[in-house]
């Protein structure tokens, strides 16, 4: 039996100043990007840290997951179109979530999770998303946090 694999890699970098501004716009929406479960994740971090200002930080790291994710989702799509157009992509539906020893990883939901399966059956002829490995890694230092997301796809055509 013959396997192949394909892999995708994205990578994002958020400024923390300039994402906290963001936040702070009255009557912004875009904390809806995060699940609550996202939110206070970030809080609780923030609060063992001893530093609630930190919150924004550990958002900001999951804002540059959501952001690598699509990154590589888009880089196994090369040459067709995206499944969903940017502006009408659900980011709450790309869920940055914890192990129980702290490591990130993503969970998808929603027209999310269904694009994304029947983009990868489309364009690699994957049908079974246990077939589909998702890491990502979040690091943050100084004012910017970072994120990179790996997407690999085993016997893909």
């Amino acid at each position: 039996m013959h396997s192949s694999c394909k892999h995708s890699v994205g990578l994002d970098i958020v400024d923390v100043q300039a994402f906290t501004k963001q936040l702070e716009i009255p009557g912004s929406s875009f904390r809806e990007v995060f699940t609550a479960l996202e939110l206070s994740d970030a809080r609780e971090m923030a609060k063992r840290e001893g530093d609630f200002a930190r919150e924004n930080i550990h958002l900001a790291g999951k804002w540059a997951a959501k952001e690598a994710f699509v990154k590589a989702w888009s880089n196994l799509l090369i040459s067709l179109q995206p499944p969903i157009k940017q502006n009408l992509l659900v980011f709450s539906e790309i869920q940055v979530q914890k192990d129980i020893y702290q490591r990130a990883f993503i969970k998808l939901s929603g027209e999310v999770l269904e694009k994304f399966k029947s983009s990868l059956s489309i364009s690699h002829g994957v049908s079974d998303i246990q077939t589909v490995d998702i890491s990502t890694s979040i690091s943050h230092d100084g004012n910017y946090a970072t994120a990179i997301c790996s997407i690999l796809l085993v016997d893909a055509i």
